[in-house]
């Protein structure tokens, strides 16, 4: 049986906050994972965290690419000296271009898939 990912709390806790924020509903987040609404309490309140499958079905929901909504969630700190700054734009460009990557690959398994179909 293959091993749950799971992402961090801190990370959970900060998607949570963000979908929040965007006015969606404790309720709306377990609806859109399967999952129920204490779930997601217990998850707010810092004692579980999602798995990398729930943030990945939280993008689609939302109809982001994960990486894209990765940097809505953690933003770059208001401060930071210019070698962070860089760091943080060679990340960012780097989950821009997986994100490219990973939708290019998607596309050509679904019209392999319907060729085959």
């Amino acid at each position: 049986m293959a091993r749950e990912r799971i992402a961090s709390i801190s990370l959970s806790c900060d998607v949570l906050a963000w979908l929040l924020g965007r006015g969606l509903s404790q309720a709306d987040i377990a609806r859109m994972l399967g999952v129920s609404q204490g779930y997601i309490s217990l998850v707010k309140s810092r004692e579980r965290a999602l798995t990398l499958d729930h943030l990945s079905a939280l993008a689609d929901e939302l109809k982001l690419p994960l990486g894209a909504m990765m940097l809505q969630v953690s933003p770059p700190p208001a401060q930071m000296n210019a070698e962070t700054a860089r760091l943080f734009d060679v990340t960012e460009k780097l989950i821009r271009k997986a994100d490219l990557a990973a939708a290019a690959i998607q596309k050509s398994l679904d019209a392999s898939a319907a060729k085959k179909g």
